[in-house]
């Protein structure tokens, strides 16, 4: 259990920070890549590591925590979370301030990602957070067979409600021979810790983990009988929920 965070962000109260890390971590960086033939051509990123150490904190007790609420009496859950926190899928962001990310992916244990087989969708979601601010967003894919009702994947890709971040159409393969038609929609939100709390973001993540959810229920209705003009527009229902930006 990570150490209980302050509710109230400390941003405006930090002090100026010495810039004696970002030398340490120059120095360590050119020693771990003193045998690279390229390094003279390499970018170096340098990141606070007490910030990140904080940061990390942060997606842990707060951020995860409204993941895991959401999911909870759900089928689905987060790969490669099964032994809990995923603590080493939390990367470095490239920003102007020290960022760390986290990218999960939501899957059916009894329905398995694997090539040419599956569930009807795809649901991969992301973290941004640093000492000002954060960002979670979406992205959903919904696998449709090649006979599908045309008319019903452009009513989708046509809708206002997902005028702000329009949906793509793709043809992908499934299996040796098969291909199905995918549409993604993709959809973000964010935040200064000055406007809002650590844990306000959690409710916020786990408000879109749910109507995420609902899409993914919706889909496997769908599945059932892809002609059910009835399970189509709840379909539509639950990604107008999810996605919509007008």
């Amino acid at each position: 259990m990570p150490k209980q965070l302050p509710k109230s962000p400390p941003t405006k109260r930090r002090k100026i920070a010495s810039p004696s890390w970002q030398r340490s971590e120059l120095k360590r960086f050119l020693a771990k890549n003193a045998g690279d033939s390229l390094l003279n051509s390499k970018t170096v990123f340098l990141a606070n590591r007490e910030e990140k150490r904080q940061l990390d904190q942060i997606i842990e007790a707060y951020l995860w925590r409204g993941i895991v609420k959401a999911l909870v009496g759900s089928s689905i859950q987060v790969s490669e979370a099964q032994g809990g926190f995923p603590a080493s899928l939390i990367r470095d962001e490239s920003k102007n301030y020290t960022t760390r990310s986290l990218t999960f992916v939501l899957e059916d244990p009894d329905r398995p990602f694997s090539p040419g087989e599956g569930p009807p969708w795809f649901c991969r979601g992301s973290i941004e957070c640093s000492m000002l601010d954060y960002m979670t967003s979406f992205e959903f894919f919904a696998h449709f067979p090649m006979g599908f009702d045309l008319r019903k994947i452009i009513e989708l890709l046509s809708d206002p409600m997902f005028v702000g971040y329009p949906p793509n159409l793709s043809v992908e393969p499934r299996g040796d021979e098969a291909h199905i038609m995918v549409i993604s929609f993709s959809g973000g939100s964010g935040a200064g810790w000055g406007l809002r709390s650590y844990e306000e973001a959690a409710e916020e993540l786990g408000q879109k983990v749910r109507k995420n959810l609902e899409v993914i229920e919706a889909m496997y209705q769908l599945e059932r009988d892809y002609t059910s003009e009835r399970w189509f527009q709840e379909l539509q229902e639950a990604l107008r929920e999810a996605y919509q930006a007008y």
